[in-house]
């Protein structure tokens, strides 16, 4: 892969980490680039960058001090996206 697509996923990445780009931003940047999807891995701090062709792109994300949780509160989730 690039060093221009590495780029914009980091900037994408920094973008939603920082608040600075909107979710509708980066994933316009993203696809503008040519990838068709992400995921962020909250355990391991990391985020994967896909591209159609099966390449992709991992960069090490913000590690949050917080824990996760001992059992899933589906009430926080549902809170959380509403917010989102």
């Amino acid at each position: 892969m690039g060093d221009r697509q590495k780029q914009v996923a980091e900037k994408c990445l920094h973008g939603a980490e920082d608040n600075s780009m909107t979710f509708p931003q980066m994933v316009g940047t993203l696809m503008n680039e040519g990838f068709e999807s992400y995921a962020i891995d909250y355990r391991r701090a990391n985020a994967t960058y896909y591209r159609p062709d099966g390449d992709s792109i991992q960069l090490s994300t913000h590690r949050h001090a917080v824990p996760v949780a001992e059992a899933f509160d589906t009430e926080s989730i549902r809170a959380a996206i509403r917010e989102a």
